[in-house]
């Protein structure tokens, strides 16, 4: 028999190598994608806001029991509407629009309401989920506030 004439036979250190192979090849692919993510903190200051969660539960206290709701709401071509339901008088605070996939488009506004509403502009919101904190303050009561809102 002539050594050109020989057939290539598969045994069992050929299917060794070819699973080693594809092993380490599947292993560096996933080391190098898992390098390209993003991976945020849902906040910097992880530990303070821990500390100060026992005010967030007595102003969300408040909030229920003075009947205090809110809504937003897309108004024309203007922007979003956030309204503020059975708040008396005037109030005072922040509004944090916080954006789970990415930190960059998280951005705060100062909350001024005089008739229980407030117009956001558009060209601070992108398409996506949003996390809306409410935090304010009406004739010496705290409240807050925290809803989803899909933009």
């Amino acid at each position: 028999m002539n050594d050109h004439t020989k057939k290539f036979k598969f045994h069992w250190g050929h299917g060794i190598a070819i699973f080693i192979t594809l092993f380490v090849g599947t292993f560096v692919y996933l080391v190098l994608l898992s390098t390209t993510k993003e991976f945020d903190l849902q906040t910097e200051n992880y530990y303070q806001e821990e500390l100060a969660f026992e005010d967030v539960i007595q102003k969300k206290q408040n909030t229920a029991n003075d009947h205090i709701t809110s809504s937003i709401a897309h108004a024309d071509s203007e922007g979003v509407v956030l309204e503020i339901l059975g708040l008396s008088g005037q109030g005072t605070g922040t509004v944090t629009f916080y954006r789970p996939s990415s930190k960059h488009l998280d951005f705060e506004l100062p909350l001024e309401l005089n008739t229980g509403k407030q117009l956001i502009k558009h060209h601070k919101l992108k398409e996506g989920l949003y996390k809306v904190k409410i935090d304010f303050e009406s004739k010496g009561t705290s409240y807050y506030i925290e809803k989803d809102f899909m933009y």
